[in-house]
């Protein structure tokens, strides 16, 4: 074996005093220099896509993350996803009124927790595509809807899937934006 390791591994002696090369592990990378005897790590923050990484350019920001400065590797705010690898310095906000369970969310499909105060007025697929501040008669305590709801073309009930609830019988909220039945009075 050549006393040159190969790109994307290490080189080590065996005990037999051979070389040998040592594949190298996800999130580092052998550039192939001259008995090599460690795989470099990717800088704090990125990954590879694999094994075997040749090159410093194969560590990349991954899903959820972005590029907050140059080297700096920092996951999307809760109420925003990313969904592709690479160093893109954004990501990208959910719906008003929506936001995600967690921080560093991959895919829009997380974007399915309503805020406090707001109602969901387009679902598609389990992904709040619209909101609206909750009406007056109304509370909104947010959460997960599990379907998208008008007022004004039917009455909620108590616990609606859309997370719209209707105050009791003769009590009203005095503004739009409520979010507890606490609000709701005569």
């Amino acid at each position: 074996m050549p006393a040159v390791n190969n790109q994307g591994y290490s080189y080590d002696v065996a005990a037999n005093g051979f070389p040998t090369q040592a594949q190298c592990p996800a999130n580092t990378y052998g550039p192939g220099l001259r008995k090599q005897r460690a795989c470099v790590p990717c800088p704090p923050g990125y990954i590879t896509l694999g094994a075997k990484s040749k090159k410093a350019s194969a560590c990349i920001v991954p899903a959820g993350y972005y590029l907050k400065g140059p080297g700096q590797v920092a996951p999307c705010p809760k109420g925003e996803y990313k969904k592709d690898t690479g160093a893109a310095a954004s990501c990208s906000k959910c719906a008003a009124g929506v936001t995600t369970l967690k921080e560093a969310s991959t895919d829009e499909t997380a974007c399915n927790i309503l805020l406090p105060t707001f109602y969901a007025f387009e679902l598609t697929a389990g992904i709040v595509k619209s909101t609206k501040k909750c009406p007056q008669k109304y509370y909104c305590p947010g959460g997960t809807p599990a379907a998208a709801f008008d007022p004004t073309s039917s009455t909620p009930s108590d616990g609606d899937a859309a997370t719209i609830i209707k105050c009791s019988s003769g009590l009203w909220t005095e503004n739009i934006g409520a979010s507890s039945a606490n609000q709701c009075s005569e």
